[in-house]
């Protein structure tokens, strides 16, 4: 379990002794997320096929599409771009473990730009990362983190009034994974102002959907089509109560503790990103299908709580230092306990290195 103790513990720390003076904050949080990112992106590389619970699957997705012509790729019932990536790979190398490496940097290097440019907060942004930002499916999901590392550069483009850039980018990443078209919802997203007044208005709707949720996903799934819901419509619970609970919590926070005119309208566009993830989250107790669609909003959450707890208003700047705090600490003990234990779905306890 030592890396993943190094990769939480290590960044924070070493930022801090470096950078220990006031006036250093931002170069210590940038520090932070350099190093923090840069381990991530090391275990991701160096990881043993045994880590992460699809890597098997992949390998042998890999020596088949190595064995194939270019011109028989599109006989293979995959998202074409992760496909062709294979190809590409395997006409240099027969080593999976080259494949892991390169796909493992095309999704770490866009979301570690991202954190860098944006975080407030160093050991907080780690902390909600490894605990609410998809941390273990990096370690498996081949296709869908190379469709999640679109999404930063379709948020800027979305930010920056980009729609046919924003366009392109969303069906680039469905090449890799198909449930990458939910990212067409961050353009209105995030250029739509939910206000704490509106938030009131829409709490019994959310409401409304987590009680009815099976009838409405199961509705929408044959609205989808018949492929749709012939490969999803067995609906199956996954126990996904406590995370519901907890971005309910954060939702609520994010739009009673800050100071609404010091919110910029980034900072309200990310905030409007976790309203969507408290959304999707509520179907997941159905299905594992939400869960995967969150993944693309989730990364996003580790940089907009800093920016609320810094724009809290004055009555309430104790509370978001306590907040900070029990963040920091609860998901920080939650992962060493899972890490300690193994219990995770994905396979990714105990880490262990290809060449061991």
């Amino acid at each position: 379990m030592l890396p993943y103790y190094l990769l939480v513990l290590a960044p924070p720390a070493i930022s801090y002794l470096l950078c220990s003076r006031q006036q250093d904050k931002k170069r210590r949080i940038v520090m932070s997320m350099l190093l923090f990112f840069a381990g991530y992106l090391l275990l991701l590389c160096l990881r043993d096929i045994s880590i992460g619970v699809d890597n098997r699957n992949y390998s042998h997705i890999f020596e088949q599409i190595a064995d194939l012509k270019w011109d028989k790729l599109a006989d293979v019932e995959m998202e074409q771009g992760f496909v062709f990536l294979n190809k590409l790979v395997s006409t240099f190398t027969e080593d999976y473990q080259l494949l892991i490496s390169v796909i493992s940097m095309i999704a770490v290097v866009p979301m570690a730009i991202f954190y860098v440019k944006e975080s407030e907060s160093s050991f907080l942004a780690i902390a909600l990362f490894i605990g609410i930002a998809p941390f273990s499916m990096y370690f498996s999901g081949l296709r869908q983190i190379l469709a999640i590392a679109f999404v930063f550069p379709v948020y800027y483009c979305a930010k920056h009034k980009k729609p046919l850039l924003f366009i392109l980018l969303v069906l680039a990443a469905m090449l890799f994974h198909k449930s990458a078209f939910i990212m067409f919802i961050i353009y209105p997203i995030f250029h739509i102002k939910i206000t704490p007044n509106k938030m009131l208005i829409l709490a019994p709707a959310i409401l409304f959907i987590y009680i009815f949720n099976e009838s409405i996903f199961g509705f929408l799934l044959r609205i989808m089509g018949d492929k749709y819901e012939e490969q999803y419509g067995e609906l199956q619970a996954t126990g996904a109560i406590m995370m519901i609970v907890l971005f309910a919590i954060l939702v609520f926070f994010a739009f009673v503790i800050p100071e609404e005119d010091k919110m910029e309208k980034e900072t309200v566009g990310l905030r409007n990103m976790l309203v969507i993830c408290l959304v999707l989250q509520l179907f997941s107790p159905v299905s594992t299908v939400a869960m995967r669609m969150n993944y693309y909003f989730l990364p996003f959450v580790p940089v907009l709580i800093p920016k609320i707890i810094n724009r809290s208003k004055q009555q309430y700047r104790q509370v978001a230092m306590l907040a900070t705090a029990v963040l920091v600490l609860f998901f920080v003990i939650r992962f060493f306990f899972t890490a300690s234990t193994g219990a995770d779905i994905l396979q990714i306890f105990p880490y262990k290195f290809y060449f061991e």
